[in-house]
């Protein structure tokens, strides 16, 4: 079904296309993403929203982000290829929490890593909580004493420890930004994207 925005002008919609001849190249060093706290154990809750699958840490602290994991469909496209699926962190501003950022992640869908180096998106420990989640409004708590941190949501060489500060993770995995919108409604734009071009693998 195709999603119904509220009427006015439209110029930084998301998602879109990436047209790998428009991307311009540029080194990480000049652009650098430090990622703050991603290694550390996150206690939170997972929810079934009825069109995805929402975490949302507990209890609530201003340096995490709020997190949702599309698992269906890839919403953006890369060179025009979708993905199985696609994963979202979504950050909120800690000065202005209606400054959002988002971190989005590629999904392949396996039977098995077809890679020794293929890294699977959820752990067997969140597979089976995940599994719990079969109606919309379900939802399950986890603790601490879970091995779920955000930067086992992302790509392998993600959060590597920056040499400056010894509570940033230096990001080395290449990716693409651009800015542009919410992909539910309201649709707000204004969003800072920053999409990975190295895929995670989720099980069939």
């Amino acid at each position: 079904m195709e999603r119904q925005r509220k009427a006015g002008p439209v110029e930084q919609q998301s998602p879109i296309n990436f047209e790998l001849s428009a991307l311009k190249r540029r080194a990480l060093d000049k652009f650098p993403l430090c990622l703050s706290k991603y290694k550390k154990s996150l206690p939170g809750t997972f929810k079934n929203t009825g069109t995805t699958i929402k975490f949302v840490p507990n209890p609530p602290e201003t340096a995490w982000p709020e997190t949702s994991c599309h698992v269906f469909r890839s919403e953006h496209a890369l060179g025009g290829l979708k993905y199985a699926g696609e994963l979202h962190l979504v950050h909120k501003g800690l000065r202005n929490a209606s400054e959002l950022a988002v971190l989005g992640v590629f999904l392949k869908l396996e039977d098995t890593p077809t890679t020794d180096n293929a890294k699977v998106v959820f752990s067997k420990e969140e597979t089976d909580v995940l599994k719990e989640l079969v109606y919309c409004g379900q939802s399950v708590t986890i603790g601490e004493d879970h091995d779920h941190t955000l930067s086992s949501k992302l790509p392998a060489n993600s959060c590597e420890e920056a040499p400056s500060s010894s509570h940033l993770e230096n990001v080395a995995s290449s990716f693409i930004r651009y800015q542009g919108s919410l992909t539910t409604d309201p649709y707000t734009e204004g969003v800072i994207w920053t999409m990975f071009t190295d895929q995670l693998v989720i099980m069939e």
